[in-house]
């Protein structure tokens, strides 16, 4: 039982030390952590003006926000994590349309672009797919992007497709 816990601890620690590299716009900053004998504290960065609850409960999300969040994450899953989003001539947050312009501009591109783990051990049409498809859902214009229930239909049928 004292082992688990220790383990459990480590872990624990583990995760706040990566939390603490974790950077991102949108996420404020672990500053440090606080262990005493009977408490543990996490220590983020001071948000102005407002709180999580503000911005959970009465930000401005909608379905096609999080159509944008989802075709984030799978960019990133096809890209490889580790592959640079940004681009200098579109700015922080539209890397995005530099791919999108760079791979409709030159079909080729897409094998040099896709995450190298994948070791080419995929069909291509159905990585072209799944890229058409996130690339579409971080589009610039909110009403360009899918449905939720298009983004399922699409995703089975490249599935199905394969398999």
């Amino acid at each position: 039982m004292l082992q688990q816990l220790r383990s459990l601890f480590h872990r624990t620690l583990e995760e706040v030390y990566f939390l603490g590299l974790f950077t991102h716009p949108n996420i404020n900053r672990l500053l440090g952590y606080c262990k005493d004998e009977h408490e543990h504290l996490l220590v983020y960065e001071y948000m102005p003006n407002k709180n999580f609850g503000n911005f959970l409960w009465k930000g401005k999300y909608t379905t096609k926000s999080d159509i944008y969040g989802f075709g984030r994450v799978l960019l990133e899953s096809i890209l490889g994590i580790e592959k640079e989003i940004s681009h200098p001539s579109y700015g922080d947050d539209e890397g995005y349309y530099y791919w999108a312009d760079l791979i409709n501009s030159d079909k080729r591109m897409l094998k040099e672009i896709l995450d190298p783990r994948f070791k080419g051990k995929y069909p291509l049409k159905g990585a072209s797919k799944c890229l058409a498809l996130a690339l579409r859902c971080v589009s610039n214009n909110a009403k360009d992007r899918p449905l939720s229930e298009e983004v399922l239909q699409r995703l089975e049928h490249i599935y199905a497709l394969h398999n």
